[in-house]
């Protein structure tokens, strides 16, 4: 599945909603998840988005990450597949401005 080159991929995100015990609100439309996926299926995740509370704020985040794992691995997540969690890495780094 993975041959030679390098895939960059630009997801777009057009909404949805978050909620916790202190605040909630609405995902704003027009943010995007920019992703790099090299050659072994190691994917570099970049996400800029903006989140509004239900109080009005606006808060931006970005999330910036790094996901991989052994080859079979990568090709199963590549096609959709669930796979178990403790098969790969993956983390992000979120930062918040308001």
């Amino acid at each position: 599945m993975f041959g030679w080159a390098i895939t960059f991929l630009v997801i777009a995100i057009v909404g949805g909603s978050f909620s916790g015990r202190r605040m909630a609100g609405s995902v704003i439309s027009g943010g995007a998840d920019w992703q790099i996926l090299q050659p072994d299926g190691t994917a570099i995740l970049d996400a800029r988005y903006t989140l509004r509370t239900d109080a009005g704020e606006l808060i931006q985040v970005t999330s910036q990450g790094l996901r991989h794992g052994p080859a079979e691995v990568m090709t199963r997540l590549a096609r959709g597949e669930q796979v178990d969690p403790k098969l790969y890495f993956f983390k992000t780094v979120l930062r918040f401005e308001t």
